[in-house]
């Protein structure tokens, strides 16, 4: 399970994984973009998986003039590609997804990413209480005490 927290410490939200949270995390900043249009696009996070699918769709939409090298690349290569924004609508990150590449690794730093930037504590207790049985059993306590000693990473 993985829990975060606002800066008064409350709960914004419990996940069963990373893949939920980037899910939760996607649709808060998709909503805010229908809420503010293209004013926000400067401030954008995103965490995108296009399969080569998808991305022949895209390629032949946009006339192959939009697409960025490493766009391309994958679509060439018929490579499924993650683009990822931390941010900045300006400077995405675009990765073809090759066997060496752990989706999940940069999904869950983008979600740690995105916690750190949004002055969250993002705490995952499967990575530090592997050994309890029960989530009950999770001393919460614990994470107010972290917080107020500057710990803002995952404990």
């Amino acid at each position: 399970m993985i829990q975060v927290f606002g800066s008064n410490k409350e709960v914004i939200g419990q996940f069963r994984n990373y893949d939920e949270l980037s899910k939760y995390i996607n649709a808060i900043e998709n909503s805010k973009l229908m809420e503010h249009g293209s004013r926000s696009l400067g401030e954008i996070w995103s965490f995108a998986l296009y399969t080569n699918k998808r991305l022949s769709y895209i390629y032949y939409k946009t006339l192959e003039k939009s697409f960025s090298k490493v766009g391309k690349e994958a679509f060439e290569q018929e490579l499924d590609l993650i683009e990822i924004y931390k941010g900045d609508f300006m400077d995405p990150i675009q990765v073809p997804v090759t066997p060496d590449v752990n989706i999940q690794e940069l999904k869950e730093n983008w979600c740690h990413e995105y916690c750190d930037a949004h002055h969250y504590l993002l705490v995952d207790y499967r990575n530090n209480f592997e050994n309890r049985t029960s989530v009950d059993a999770i001393p919460f306590a614990n994470v107010a005490k972290e917080k107020a000693m500057g710990h803002t990473a995952s404990l």
